[in-house]
């Protein structure tokens, strides 16, 4: 199955853990490098692109820390923490977006540096929070109408949601066990796992959001970005 080809990546003990630790340092010192070089030659990457790419991680990071955890293995229910990293990709664009939701989640890594296999750094790390760059992806398909952010922002938690069900797949057909369900089967054990705090988390995101876009405050935000 899927994951158990996934699998193949070593599982990692906590003493690799924490010299993976120190790879993802260099590695986001290297990426927000790129970011610099790439603020040269590409005319969306500005200098007021990287300010704001700035200012929305940290944000973003600092409303992370304001969470509670109802689940064991990560994961946790944050004070809007997407909301400031999805305004900035709904500005300004899938690259900004890819290239902010990179540096995201090296962050969130570094916030609690422990994996479980290289793949799920990947899924768990990466690609989830790379997920942001639905933003512009749905704002182009729906030509930017007033709840077309709404919209955007449930894909880029649903995203989010497969990449994060995925490496619970490999963590729990490995014998991880978060709860007394039934059956020791990974498919459930993963959907319930992320459904757990992912849903509350976009439920906080929108009540944030939400009356954002009702007073055109949202909008205003975005305006203010664009200029």
């Amino acid at each position: 199955m899927f994951y158990n080809f996934l699998s193949i990546f070593t599982v990692i003990d906590d003493d690799a853990s924490s010299g993976f630790m120190w790879v993802s340092y260099i590695s986001l010192f290297v990426l927000i490098a790129i970011m610099v070089l790439l603020s040269i030659f590409k005319k969306n990457l500005t200098t007021k692109t990287l300010a704001f790419a700035g200012l929305t991680i940290a944000t973003s990071f600092t409303l992370s820390f304001l969470k509670v955890s109802p689940v064991t293995y990560g994961g946790s229910i944050t004070l809007a923490s997407m909301l400031p990293i999805c305004i900035f990709a709904y500005a300004f664009g899938l690259g900004p977006a890819l290239l902010v939701g990179l540096v995201y989640g090296f962050l969130q890594f570094i916030q609690n540096p422990y994996i479980f296999s290289y793949a799920t750094f990947l899924l768990d790390f990466l690609l989830a929070f790379s997920s942001i760059a639905m933003m512009p992806i749905i704002k182009a398909i729906f030509k930017d109408k007033k709840y077309t952010p709404v919209i955007a922002i449930c894909f880029v938690f649903l995203v989010r949601f497969i990449f994060h069900f995925m490496s619970g797949l490999i963590y729990f057909d490995n014998g991880g066990i978060w709860a007394n369900l039934p059956q020791d089967n990974a498919f459930i054990y993963s959907f319930l796992y992320q459904i757990t705090y992912l849903l509350p988390d976009l439920l906080v995101n929108l009540a944030v959001l939400i009356p954002l876009i009702a007073t055109n405050k949202f909008k205003y935000l975005i305006s203010f970005m664009e200029k």
